[in-house]
């Protein structure tokens, strides 16, 4: 027992020291950020109360200091940041900075349940989603055939952009619990066919093989149907005779 005492004594003064030790440096860090970039004074102190005090909920102050910095260290720290965020979703995983940055900001979040419907065939295609975690399927419009599964890592829906005249071509549900990012048509537009066309090129070759495979699926089920149903037709036809 005083063996756990002391290791738990122990680990809360390491944590305290660690704390201190971090938060020195994030205030060394800040005096030379401000001196570097002219920072105002009174961002300079908001920046301070933040370090000081951790606030748990900082999204609304975080928009305005952020906004508040300098042009040229908002897109270097957009770099930064969505690097980090993103560095585990496959296909942002070889993507430049500068397009990172880029798109990082316009990213939102969203997540599904199993079953839960994520696209509609028939509807417009407004945005493209990147599966960060979880497993989803697109199925066929009687929604019976499972045409191709993507899972975590992987972008999907970009493909009625590229190939369908921005109509959703088929339905895609959960399996099972997903977390994903989308990113609305027209940031898409902006970013990938004015600033990023390499990009916009990229996606569109990769896009077009599971495309394709998913379109042959859908027509060969499709076919089997037509076929089974004259089959159960000249059938009953027989049954009928007889």
């Amino acid at each position: 027992l005083f063996g756990t005492i002391i290791s738990s004594i122990s680990y809360i003064f390491e944590s305290m020291h660690n704390h201190s030790v971090e938060t020195i440096s994030l205030l060394d860090n800040l005096y030379k950020f401000r001196d570097t970039y002219k920072i105002d004074d009174n961002l300079y102190q908001k920046c301070i109360e933040y370090i000081l005090n951790r606030k748990s909920d900082v999204e609304d102050d975080y928009k305005i200091l952020f906004k508040s910095l300098p042009a040229e260290v908002r897109k270097a720290m957009n770099k930064e940041i969505y690097k980090k965020m993103l560095s585990n979703i496959e296909y942002f995983s070889d993507k430049p900075d500068e397009f990172l940055g880029e798109i990082g900001p316009r990213l939102e979040n969203i997540s599904f349940s199993p079953h839960d419907q994520i696209l509609n065939k028939g509807d417009d295609a407004e945005e493209v989603y990147f599966l960060k975690e979880g497993v989803v399927e697109v199925v066929d419009q009687n929604l019976d055939n499972v045409l191709k599964e993507f899972s975590g890592g992987s972008v999907f829906g970009e493909w009625d952009i590229f190939f369908n005249n921005g109509i959703r071509k088929f339905f895609v549900t959960a399996k099972t619990e997903c977390k994903l990012y989308f990113i609305t048509k027209k940031d898409i537009d902006e970013i990938y066919f004015q600033k990023y066309t390499n990009q916009s090129n990229q996606l569109m070759l990769n896009s077009k093989k599971s495309y394709e495979e998913m379109v042959k699926r859908e027509n060969e089920l499709m076919i089997l149907k037509a076929f089974n149903e004259d089959e159960d037709y000249e059938s009953d036809s027989d049954s009928d005779d007889d």
